[in-house]
């Protein structure tokens, strides 16, 4: 999930989200692998498992292979990084022996959430630094 409906509209939603998130941790999201590219990356399966691949990278797309790891239903499971950061979502399986390629977060978001995203990044990344230093 990207992000509260909006509280002022949907507040009963809203508040449902609230509760949702409440125990969760935050995915930090990073770049991919830059173009042409190959690299370790793990999707999450349905049944809440990390399964590892390879990423390959296509302009704004992610190849993932092995790609039975990809099926139905596992639309908006995050694909990460070896780091654990989100790098890119499931947004469609594949088609007998043809592999369908993945959007990659920061290529595809707007890029409004994108700013967001990566200032709130910026931000984790202070609390961390200072904690540390105590």
């Amino acid at each position: 999930m990207l992000a509260q409906p909006d509280n002022q509209e949907l507040g009963e939603r809203a508040d449902a989200y609230n509760r949702l998130i409440k125990d969760m941790a935050v995915l930090p999201v990073a770049a991919a692998p830059a173009q042409g590219c190959t690299g370790a990356g793990y999707a999450l399966t349905l049944d809440g498992e990390w399964k590892q691949g390879r990423l390959d990278r296509f302009g704004h797309t992610l190849g993932f292979a092995p790609e039975r790891y990809i099926v139905p239903g596992m639309s908006g499971s995050p694909i990460v990084s070896a780091a654990g950061a989100a790098i890119g979502v499931i947004s469609t399986g594949s088609e007998g022996s043809i592999a369908v390629l993945q959007p990659v977060l920061l290529d595809c978001l707007p890029a409004w959430l994108a700013r967001v995203h990566e200032r709130e990044n910026r931000q984790r990344r202070r609390i961390a630094a200072r904690q540390r230093q105590r």
